[in-house]
């Protein structure tokens, strides 16, 4: 009989170890179902709510890009949104009067706006002026 019980105490182990194993299997099988469901809901969320970088056309970013900087100058004639390109690829160049205005907006313009590279162009009078009837060296 003692074979028996001896057997019967390692098959209680072995059953013991598997019930955790199972615990352990069913606590990870619930993460990641709880992780997929998470990725595919925020995933479509995004999907939803905003196009991506990809989606929107040359037009629709500016478009976007004036809603979003042309509030921060007095009249909207002041800020001119045009596509450029340089050697890090495509850019939108913001055109402004004034090194202030141009300051400002460099304040609040990220490097990068929608997949398109930003480039602050200002344009500005100089206190003088030049005197085309002077003698020339």
């Amino acid at each position: 009989m003692g074979g028996y019980t001896h057997d019967f105490v390692l098959l209680t182990h072995m059953l013991q170890k598997a019930a955790r194993i199972g615990s352990w299997i069913s606590e990870l099988t619930s993460i990641l179902s709880h992780m997929i469901n998470k990725t595919h809901k925020r995933k479509s969320d995004k999907d939803m709510t905003k196009k991506s970088d990809k989606d929107m056309t040359l037009e629709e970013v500016i478009v976007l890009a004036y809603a979003e900087f042309s509030g921060l100058f007095e009249s909207k004639d002041s800020l001119e949104i045009l596509r450029g390109s340089d050697d890090g690829g495509k850019t939108l160049d913001f055109k402004v009067a004034g090194d202030d205005h141009a300051a400002m907006l460099r304040n609040k313009l990220p490097y990068m706006f929608n997949g398109y590279g930003t480039v602050v162009i200002f344009s500005y009078e100089p206190d003088y002026e030049l005197n085309e009837d002077s003698e020339r060296f």
